[in-house]
């Protein structure tokens, strides 16, 4: 993709799968969620880590309270040892956290790539919408040009020449209109891929290219509940609470704290003369070494409360998991309506509408110039071509919207034809 990209100042055009690519690998907002599996990944490694061992070291000197002859020390060491298997149940959490954090990364993708997708659409129905406002424009210029050059002869009225300005103006418009509609959309697109703001940009698609969509009706349900990433974030948050639950219990049972210590006392007593002029101090050696253990006595707090709002917790996420199947279910059905209508649509719309309207455009624009008819009559009929060819943009775009909504309801990607 990193070619492809190098390559879109030269030639500036983007298809829908290259804009695709390059949102999932230059968006700053999904790179900025992409940094939570590292730091998923760490607390995973933190989970298993166990306790330090504590050393404890201490001095006693009598001299500095006037207790002269008197000091011991002592060295001591501890280590807390985790029963009910607190580690294992860290690092099942923790191991469970960061495949949530991965399902949350790829469900953001998934909805990168619809919005990118949409976005393509729209700015693709803009440029439809321009390209034929500016062949109405030229169109509407020669028809201008012959009626002025008609009424310079007297074979019209002034107010044909009137009437053919103000369908100018109109038409002038709606090329302004449309014109801010394609920059907002390109821009829209330049947003969302991370391209530069000035860089340049045509898109390589048309709107009257129909897209794939193959899809199994029967089996798009059950292929949306099994692999898309929302339904799957919940099953393991579920996946996750039950652990966390698991956890909870296992800090119900107390740590035990295993020690050992030595000390060393020296104290003076006194100096005892054993002959003349010859004196031996008495003093008291004693060194002890000390073995310990020590545990917590849980008789009132026994991680109760933790344990009910994990309990809690996990319900909580039991009913949205339910509640997204049922939405999964109703979303699919309504995307494969949406796309088989949005097909025919456009099917009739070609074969009966728009075909017939631009053969009568033709028909009354010959009886016109030869004289038969009102330039009102052919400026009405012109106006009529120019909505009919709006409406056709609308169910074009309508067509491809819904392979979009397809595909994001689905989980199957329709708009490369994958089934």
């Amino acid at each position: 993709m990193g070619f492809l990209a190098a390559l879109l100042p030269l030639f500036g055009q983007l298809s829908m799968e290259q804009a695709t690519s390059m949102a999932l690998e230059k968006n700053r907002e999904l790179l900025a969620l992409r940094q939570r599996i590292p730091e998923a990944a760490g607390a995973r490694l933190q989970a298993g880590l166990r306790p330090n061992p504590t050393l404890d070291v201490s001095l006693s000197n009598g001299a500095i309270v006037r207790n002269n002859g008197y000091w011991d020390g002592a060295v001591g060491y501890s280590q807390l040892i985790e029963l009910g298997k607190k580690r294992d149940r860290r690092l099942e959490v923790a191991s469970s956290d960061l495949k949530v954090v991965e399902l949350e990364v790829r469900e953001r993708e998934r909805m990168l790539r619809a919005t990118v997708q949409s976005a393509y659409v729209e700015a693709l129905s803009a440029s439809r919408n321009l390209q034929t406002a500016e062949e109405l424009l030229k169109l509407t210029e020669q028809s201008a040009n012959v009626v002025a050059a008609r009424v310079q002869q007297g074979e019209a009225p002034a107010l044909d020449r009137s009437l053919l300005n103000v369908e100018l103006g109109r038409v002038r418009a709606d090329l302004i209109l449309f014109a801010n509609q394609r920059s907002r959309a390109l821009s829209t697109i330049r947003t969302l891929t991370g391209m530069p703001p000035q860089e340049p940009l045509s898109l390589e698609s048309k709107l009257e290219l129909e897209p794939s969509a193959i899809v199994i009706a029967t089996e798009a349900v059950q292929h949306a509940l099994a692999n898309r990433t929302d339904v799957q974030l919940l099953r393991q948050l579920e996946t996750s609470s039950d652990a966390s639950i698991r956890l909870e219990k296992s800090m119900a049972v107390p740590n035990l704290t295993a020690s050992t210590r030595f000390s060393y006392t020296y104290d003076f007593i006194q100096r005892v003369t054993i002959s003349p002029g010859i004196s031996v101090p008495i003093t008291d050696q004693c060194p002890i070494l000390t073995v310990g253990i020590s545990i917590d006595l849980p008789w009132r707090n026994k991680n109760q409360g933790n344990i009910e709002t994990a309990i809690a917790r996990r319900q909580n996420v039991k009913l949205r998991r339910e509640y997204q199947e049922q939405l999964v279910s109703q979303e699919v059905s309504t995307a494969i309506e949406r796309w088989e209508a949005a097909k025919s649509s456009v099917q009739l719309f070609e074969k009966q509408v728009l075909e017939q309207s631009r053969a009568n455009l033709q028909v009354i624009r010959g009886v016109y110039e030869l004289g038969e008819l009102r330039l009102l009559d052919y400026i009405n009929e012109q106006r009529k071509l120019s909505d009919a060819q709006r409406t056709y943009t609308e169910l074009l775009k309508e067509r491809y919207l819904s392979v979009v909504e397809l595909e994001r309801a689905t989980g199957v990607e329709v708009l490369k034809g994958k089934p």
